[in-house]
């Protein structure tokens, strides 16, 4: 991958802190990535291909402009990085994580030794949650008071759901709590965290997520934790499988050992191999190492590959969103933690299934029409409210220099949500314009400023996810 760069990954997104958003709202102006209403798919369909010594693609480029009645200086010094045709568009949809998966990350990461169920609940123990959901249901004014008139048979619904999913697990709960070899069997999340019990309530819809959890002891003298998550409603989806040491932040007696940025991937990559994980870039590599603290600790961040070009890394999308055009799940990316040599962390988010391949190679705009696409965003939305916060009192009622500095703009593929489609997406072809933000003359950090389809010119909401 000589011509891909990999832009430094700012965002790492913690799962366990989700929480369900309310009802979704028409957006404020018209969706992003429809905006040239059918242009895109117009040019997919007349099956032609780029032309690479029309698309003008320059090396480097240079450009400034103001923003904001010239509040804003924008600076463009940038390393272009395009990459080889063919650039295809693919039909994807979320991969639904199975047990069986859950069952061979167990046999690689947990290194042959024996699957635990993390907590088997006794029969009085599923009782007593049982009985805690029909209180609850019997009691509507109370629920009423807590939840809203207008959700109260929702809420029901729910709860009872909980109960027909706690009377299985009945059947099958012991007498007296024990350890149970993994059932690999998946579950409400509150069967493992206790969601609306004692006195505390599922007012979140978290037991609308699917969790299994598997543990093993003495993984190089740590416990060992895999676990899956699963949800598929309106308010948002999520596909997550990952596996961690439970006390990683204790991990000083693991022997020190150097290694290098190579040697990190190609452990990941045989591991990748022996988990059956196919179809994954590098996208970034980090390292910190300290022999002192006696630490050599590395990150790999890998995303979907489609015809050999890499999807570029989104930011945290927001699934909490209330536009009702707006995706809703995370963007797809793996991650590998390897501490002194050993894996101690596996994170794959957003796995997808390939549906169809809409393109194999679809013709993209010249280069000069996408960079003036990318300027004509920044005129229209950039402004000194995006950078500093109105409320900020530093800044109040007083100037800033405020500078925006592009130093690259990468071609890669990017996934987009349709407009009237709720159970697919699109990959595409895409430019992404990446740089720094400097306020009187300190470094306010790196920063994606666009994301420009490169089929049609149309600028994709990324934090959105269209």
């Amino acid at each position: 991958m000589s011509m891909r760069y990999a832009a430094k990954v700012v965002t790492i997104i913690f799962i366990n802190a989700l929480l369900v958003s309310g009802c979704r709202q028409s957006p404020e102006e018209d969706i992003v990535v429809n905006k040239n209403e059918g242009t895109m798919e117009k040019i997919i369909q007349q099956g032609k291909a780029s032309d690479k010594e029309n698309l003008n693609i320059p090396e480097t480029y240079t450009d400034s402009f103001s923003l904001d009645a010239d509040e804003i200086k924008v600076n463009v010094d940038a390393k272009v990085h395009p990459v080889d045709p063919p650039l295809p568009v693919v039909r994807v949809k979320p991969h639904v994580i199975t047990a069986e998966e859950a069952q061979k990350w167990a046999e690689v990461l947990f290194e042959g030794k024996t699957a635990y169920e993390p907590h088997t609940m006794t029969k009085q123990e599923v009782e007593e949650k049982i009985l805690w959901y029909k209180q609850r249901i019997s009691d509507k004014e109370a629920l009423a008071a807590d939840v809203g008139e207008e959700n109260v048979q929702s809420t029901i619904e729910s709860y009872e759901e909980s109960i027909a999913d706690f009377e299985k697990a009945y059947e099958t709960a012991p007498d007296a709590e024990l350890r149970q070899e993994c059932r690999w069997e998946f579950h409400p999340m509150g069967y493992y965290n206790e969601i609306g019990y004692d006195g505390g309530m599922d007012e979140e819809g978290l037991n609308k997520t699917q969790q299994l959890i598997a543990v093993t002891d003495d993984l190089n003298g740590h416990t060992g934790q895999i676990v899956v998550s699963n949800r598929d409603e309106e308010d948002y989806r999520l596909n997550l499988m990952a596996f961690y040491y439970l006390d990683e932040h204790e991990m000083n007696d693991i022997p020190y050992k150097k290694i290098s940025a190579e040697e990190a991937a190609s452990i990941a990559d045989k591991v990748l191999e022996k988990l059956g994980i196919e179809g994954w870039a590098l996208y970034s590599s980090d390292n910190n190492s300290n022999e002192d603290e006696g630490k050599d600790s590395h990150m790999l961040i890998y995303t979907p590959a489609y015809g050999d070009v890499p999807v570029i890394q989104g930011p945290g999308v927001d699934v909490k969103s209330e536009d009702i055009y707006a995706s809703n799940y995370y963007y797809s990316s793996l991650r590998i933690d390897i501490y002194n040599g050993i894996i101690y962390g596996v994170e794959w988010i957003s796995p997808l299934e390939e549906v169809k391949t809409e393109s194999s190679d679809v013709e993209t705009l010249p280069f000069e029409k996408v960079y003036e696409a990318f300027r004509n965003q920044m005129k229209s939305k950039y402004t000194r409210d995006k950078v500093i916060d109105p409320a900020d009192p530093t800044f109040q009622n007083k100037e800033a220099d405020i500078e925006v500095n592009i130093t690259h703009i990468t071609q890669g593929l990017f996934r987009i949500k349709e407009k009237d489609n709720k159970e697919e997406f699109l990959i595409v072809p895409v430019w992404c314009f990446t740089g720094e933000v400097m306020v009187n003359g300190d470094n306010w950090g790196e920063s994606e400023f666009a994301m420009i389809n490169a089929v049609d010119g149309s600028t994709i909401d990324t934090f959105l996810g269209y």
